[in-house]
């Protein structure tokens, strides 16, 4: 979708894939409750890390156990 507008965006595997970087924005949305607890936090690092300086990262979580 992104990429038929002409963005450079692409799909990884947050537990396995490198993120690159540095970007201007990582999005993710409805995937982190996927992860384990520290999962969470090394994704938290390396996105932190794939950031430009004034960089964004956006997430959606879900509330509650359901």
């Amino acid at each position: 979708m992104q990429q038929d507008g002409g963005h450079d965006a692409r799909i990884l595997d947050v537990r396995r894939d490198e993120l690159g970087g540095p970007f201007d924005a990582v999005p993710a949305m409805a995937t982190l409750h996927h992860l384990s607890r520290a999962e969470f936090e090394r994704f938290l690092v390396r996105a932190g890390e794939a950031l430009t300086a004034r960089g964004l990262l956006a997430v959606t979580l879900k509330e509650g156990d359901g």
